[in-house]
């Protein structure tokens, strides 16, 4: 119950810090994937994403997401054209993920005040903020809290020697899968993990839980392949694997605007090799001290495995997870070494909760509604080669076409115009929103879409 209690009240200061990080974006409005994604679906589009590719006009990469388009539908129908709601939900669902992470890592050995930080500090990485501005990204935090459940379940059923509670872990695993299939790369990080919390006479019970588990996974797999041919087949790119693995690991992102932000990146470009050093070498003494952050670090690497077939930074939600668990913990070490090392810890620590939340705000500005990044993306929706597939709500289409003609886009001729102003305003600026429709290039420009 006190375990409970303490989840509660980081749930609370899980959801302040998401509203002070997220307060400047709040109304901004819908962009993208937002205007086609979002949006009541019909009893017959919703019933063919269990049998079929997840995105009914045919633009998204195809897969068996069936629960994103609920999701979607939910949210669309809830909050329909409210921003701001939209949002503040959003918000809601990471500060529970966080929290939920908490009690999870406090099962696992993790003080309370660790994983609190370790919470803070997944919200404050820069990858975050994908997750509670971009509305469509949000379906990243239905998984999150579907592994969440899967995990505490699974931490229940081996603790109460409960099969139960192993079956509410695999319904869990399997409605994340069904979110988004690269949850299948979390089955070893389940186990990893459950392992912990495992001692002998467990394990057997870890090991008939694999047992299902895996062929679970593999059976939703090969659905996948059999519904959605033309899905990505698993991949093997080693080189970009590394990429996004060197990228979770610097929480703040290894591009610069400033002098601030070139600072915090070559910190935290440093620190998991520092920090792995220095926990290994104290660990020589303390060796139970070492177990936990490297099991959080070996977790944090194998939630990239989605890389080895398709990378982007939003795909980072789990692997940042795990890697603000493994700094914490491996900061928490550190602050038993001494006070040089429990200043460099704190300092460490402050880095990345602050400078995280700076650098977050300047990568937002991608989605602001007069960013170049913002206005390409409405007008390749409206105008562009998706004009003619996406199912846009008429009031959401008349807005967005509105305020793409405050920037001289109304109709395709005008998209050649655009990418000169676009390339004009890359080099010689503004890289900071002036008054309403004003076109400028974002500071730490998004590259992946």
């Amino acid at each position: 119950m006190r375990a409970l209690r303490a989840a509660a009240a980081s749930f609370f200061l899980f959801f302040l810090v998401g509203l002070v990080l997220a307060w400047p974006a709040l109304r901004w409005p819908m962009v993208y994937d937002d205007l086609h994604l979002l949006r009541a679906f019909t009893p017959a589009e919703k019933a063919a994403a269990w049998r079929g590719s997840w995105d009914p006009d045919g633009i998204e990469h195809p897969g068996l997401r069936p629960l994103t388009l609920l999701f979607n539908d939910l949210r669309g129908r809830l909050f329909g054209e409210d921003v701001a709601a939209h949002r503040l939900f959003l918000i809601a669902l990471f500060a529970l993920h966080a929290a939920l992470l908490v009690l999870a890592a406090s099962r696992l050995g993790a003080s309370l005040p660790a994983a609190v930080a370790a919470g803070s500090l997944m919200l404050c990485s820069r990858y975050s903020v994908y997750h509670y501005v971009w509305l469509t990204d949000g379906n990243h935090l239905l998984q999150g809290l579907l592994f969440d459940a899967a995990l505490l379940a699974v931490l229940a059923g081996l603790g109460r020697w409960s099969w139960p509670w192993l079956a509410a872990s695999l319904l869990a695993f399997a409605a994340a899968v069904l979110v988004r299939e690269d949850g299948l790369a979390l089955v070893p990080v389940l186990l990893l993990l459950a392992g912990l919390a495992a001692d002998r006479p467990r394990r057997r019970w870890l090991a008939a839980f694999a047992a299902i588990l895996v062929p679970v996974s593999a059976g939703l797999f090969a659905y996948r392949l059999r519904v959605v041919p033309e899905a990505a087949p698993p991949g093997a790119d080693a080189r970009s694997f590394l990429v996004a693995a060197g990228r979770t690991l610097n929480l703040v992102g290894p591009e610069s605007f400033d002098a601030a932000s070139r600072a915090l990146s070559w910190t935290w470009t440093a620190a998991p090799a520092v920090l792995v050093a220095l926990v290994l070498l104290l660990g020589r003494r303390r060796p139970a001290e070492v177990r936990l952050p490297l099991a959080f670090l070996a977790a944090a690497l194998l939630a990239c495995a989605p890389a080895l077939t398709f990378r982007r930074d939003d795909m980072l939600f789990f692997p940042v997870a795990f890697a603000a668990l493994f700094y914490v913990s491996a900061l928490g070490t550190l602050w038993r070494g001494g006070a040089v090392l429990r200043g460099a810890a704190a300092a460490l620590l402050a880095s990345g909760l602050a400078g995280g939340a700076y650098v977050s705000r300047a990568f937002a500005l991608n989605f602001h509604p007069d960013s170049a990044r913002a206005v390409r993306w409405n007008a390749q929706m409206i105008y562009g080669p998706y004009a003619g597939r996406a199912t846009i709500p008429s009031d959401r289409r008349a807005a967005v076409a509105s305020r793409l003609a405050s920037q001289g886009v109304r109709s395709a001729e005008d998209l050649p115009p655009l990418g000169s102003r676009i390339g004009h305003a890359r080099s010689d600026g503004p890289f900071r929103p002036g008054p309403p429709g004003t076109l400028f290039f974002p500071p730490l420009p998004e590259k992946d879409f």
